[in-house]
């Protein structure tokens, strides 16, 4: 986490700042001794081969981040929240955690922070070292929980945020499985009879076109045309430029203008961009509310939740409100200007402000949204399935008319 909540924390000042479950607190951290604040042990007697070895693996994490998982966060917060309300000490519950998690991807991060905060360093630190693997509301509101002492707490409140993202995505997932197989099996039909059925007939076809010079229909000069180039090219080439621009577009995306180009043509898309629009609110609902209401200024606020949104044109407008909220006008003015958010989500922070219960209104739309949300990936299947029919049909149609219409032009030739 390259910010903390008030601004820049320096290495010390993270160590100390937090008098809760850190390092740095004087309490023990697994009911012994109170955990050392002075330098790292063995840290200057480390030899240079074990230093290089350090260094290489910290390359290696920053080039290739590891992710967890939402399934695995959600259940991670939940099972550190209940291990510390139980009275369990810090270091014993990592280290259960660790065994638990240990063939996740979870497993080698909490091996890290365990050795992190037996060394003295607060959670704050621990975690934020492993930051590719958290979003900046989960670095941002474990700092909170150690600066008011309610790590606990704040860790229900994120295991509610994971599980509702983690609810959503199995929906969609569920809505997606039948339209998923009817393509699959709608896509290995097409390419047996193109590979198999497709060239035998076109054969015949072009026999007809050399010997009686019959010619044919647009319809079936298409299809002779693409059979010859899977014939000359191979059948191997469609797969191939199939599969090659899944992995074009997942390299664009992971680039900063890539992204943002890809996301304003996905916002384009009748449905889907309504849907990924209403996604994006309930995230900055759910990510700005706790924040506001951990005390926590609106304008870092705003920053840290910025971090956590999906869609970059989202993210430039909530960046936009910051630099205008910071001097000094108002969040809802601000989101106005940008024409990005619909007037209801204006209504329900125009109303926080003018009421000073913004995290309340706030926490009101993300529940509004994360319902509306859910209704429509329910029955997203219902939407696609008809669009699929129409997209089979219209093959079969293609090729009955373009099969027809060559068939008419050979009798129609014959009978001269």
């Amino acid at each position: 986490m390259s910010q903390g909540v008030g601004g820049n924390l320096t290495q010390r000042d993270r160590r100390t700042d937090t008098g809760g479950w850190g390092g740095g607190s004087s309490a023990p951290v697994d009911g012994g001794a109170p955990p050392s604040t002075g330098p790292r042990p063995g840290s200057a007697g480390r030899s240079p081969l074990r230093r290089a070895g350090d260094a290489a693996r910290s390359l290696f994490r920053r080039v290739f981040p590891t992710k967890v998982r939402t399934k695995h966060l959600a259940m991670f917060c939940r099972q550190f929240a209940t291990y510390l309300d139980s009275g369990v000490s810090l270091n014993r519950t990592l280290e259960s955690l660790h065994d638990q998690y240990r063939r996740t991807e979870l497993g080698p991060i909490l091996g890290r922070i365990i050795t992190a905060v037996r060394r003295g360093e607060s959670l704050t630190v621990a975690f934020a070292n492993e930051d590719p693997a958290f979003d900046a509301l989960f670095l941002s509101m474990i700092h909170l929980g150690e600066v008011r002492g309610g790590i606990p707490e704040t860790l229900r409140m994120l295991s509610h945020q994971y599980e509702a993202r983690l609810r959503l995505v199995r929906q969609a997932r569920s809505a997606l499985i039948y339209p998923t197989i009817v393509i699959l099996i709608g896509i290995a039909v097409c390419g047996l009879f193109t590979i198999v059925v497709l060239p035998k007939l076109i054969a015949v076809l072009q026999d007809l076109v050399r010997v009686k010079k019959v010619v044919f229909p647009l319809p079936a000069r298409i299809l002779i045309q693409f059979t010859d180039f899977v014939r000359t090219t191979g059948w191997w080439a469609l797969p191939l430029v199939f599969f090659g621009s899944v992995v074009l577009v997942t390299l664009a995306y992971r680039s900063t203008i890539g992204k943002a180009a890809l996301d304003r043509i996905a916002l384009l898309i009748p449905g889907i961009g309504g849907l990924l629009r209403k996604m994006d609110t309930t995230r900055f609902a759910r990510g700005l509310a706790p924040l506001l209401d951990a005390g926590v200024d609106i304008g870092t606020s705003l920053e840290l939740t910025a971090e956590t949104l999906m869609l970059s044109p989202t993210q430039f407008v909530v960046a936009r409100a910051f630099e205008s909220v910071r001097q000094g006008g108002s969040l809802s003015d601000a989101l106005v200007g940008a024409r990005y958010f619909s007037t209801e989500t204006i209504a329900f922070i125009k109303s926080g402000e003018e009421t000073g219960k913004l995290p309340e209104m706030l926490t009101l739309l993300g529940d509004d949204y994360e319902n509306q949300v859910e209704y429509i990936v329910k029955n997203i299947g219902n939407v696609i399935q008809p669009l699929i029919l129409i997209s089979m049909g219209g093959i079969v149609l293609f090729l009955v008319v373009a099969f027809f219409s060559a068939y008419l032009s050979v009798i129609t030739t014959l009978s001269r």
